[in-house]
């Protein structure tokens, strides 16, 4: 749970839109949406009080996609919730549900109006938002060695060149890959993506290339197109792709490649992420990809490698967006000081302002989210 200060009067008015067991099922950027509408919601929603409400939640955007561009904003959101009841369908407009071994998991577009709502049914036990995810993998074949399995190098055993991924599907979470590219080419002259998986109204030729997903599809089941030093890790692997950009439409996609498979092995890769959370396995999001992965399904996500992801682009140094990690003996207090740098650009992330989010999470919410 991330810890945050507010004076007493701040934290009685907060109290009065979000209630103390509504609070306790959201994940903190939802208590601050639900905080924004709320006040909105007390200026009787006038004009001024909807361009205000627009100009708050504008300010999330880096952590996950809001529509307010309508007059009731939605947002994409993960459900936990018991098994049985259905009452949270009617609260929402789109939904696909995941049936895990002990709880159901809900990918969903919800109308901020009706977040606390939604909190407050016993069925449901959490509620994350769906995260915007990032690009994470930007190295080569070389980064991961298979030129030396292919080419007889130290790495190399004959063995390996029995093992190229024949009869197993290989889903590719990514931008859109050149699914025509030489490197997917099959003996019959067609491409090796057995398809791309479809949602209702889904269509291919909409999403652009900016070559990511191609590069990473290389990588992982690539055939090189005759040369073997560009082979990936499984050449004569089927390959599946689904869109990525948030969070829910990860665990979307887990699932649709699935049914896709069948009983057939099937590897994910998935080279996206998000920034915010503990790293520790207690997101929703984590937890429902955990409760998926089973049987014949490995699940491959890039991670790691945020600390040099923008100082490669000399924007920031390689600490940044490293977690650090402290104890705090009962009964005592710790003092932080923070320092950083102001660049006269606004980075990446798409913090305005030269913003600095904090995060501060203790381990307790483990216990309460088992």
């Amino acid at each position: 749970m991330l810890c945050c200060l507010f004076s007493y009067g701040q934290s009685r008015k907060i109290d009065s839109i979000v209630p103390e067991r509504v609070k306790n099922k959201l994940y903190y950027p939802l208590v601050q949406s639900a905080i924004f509408y709320g006040t909105y919601n007390n200026t009787n929603k006038t004009n001024t009080g909807f361009q205000e409400l627009k100009r708050n939640i504008s300010s999330l955007d880096d952590l996950m996609p809001i529509n307010h561009d309508t007059i009731e904003p939605t947002l994409d959101v993960l459900i936990k919730k018991t098994k049985g009841s259905d009452d949270v369908y009617t609260l929402l407009t789109k939904h696909f549900c995941y049936k895990g071994r002990d709880f159901e998991y809900i990918t969903a577009t919800l109308a901020l109006k009706n977040l606390i709502a939604l909190a407050q049914l016993d069925e449901v036990i959490a509620i994350e938002p769906s995260f915007r995810t990032v690009q994470l993998l930007n190295q080569s074949n070389t980064d991961i060695h298979s030129v030396e399995v292919w080419q007889g190098g130290p790495l190399a055993n004959p063995l390996l060149d029995t093992i190229t991924g024949k009869g197993v599907f290989v889903g590719i979470i990514d931008t859109k890959p050149n699914i025509n590219h030489i490197t997917f080419v099959a003996q019959n002259g067609g491409s090796r993506f057995e398809g791309v998986v479809n949602t209702n109204n889904f269509n291919y030729s909409q999403w652009s290339d900016p070559g990511h997903g191609t590069h990473v599809s290389g990588i992982a089941g690539g055939n090189g197109g005759g040369n073997i030093s560009l082979r990936g890790v499984a050449p004569a692997s089927k390959l599946l792709w689904f869109p990525s950009g948030t969070s829910n439409s990860e665990l979307n996609a887990l699932s649709l490649m699935k049914q896709h498979a069948g009983n057939q092995p099937l590897v994910i890769n998935n080279s996206n992420g998000i920034f915010s959370g503990p790293r520790d396995g207690s997101l929703l999001i984590e937890e429902a990809l955990q409760d998926s992965i089973i049987d014949n399904l490995i699940y491959v996500n890039a991670a790691g490698n945020q600390s040099t992801r923008f100082s490669a682009l000399q924007f920031l140094p390689d600490h940044y967006f490293l977690h650090f990690q402290g104890e705090v003996p009962n009964s005592t207090s710790e003092s932080i000081e923070l320092n950083y740098k102001i660049n006269p650009t606004n980075y990446v992330t798409g913090l305005e302002n030269n913003q600095c989010r904090v995060e501060i999470w203790h381990h307790y919410c483990l216990v309460k989210r088992s």
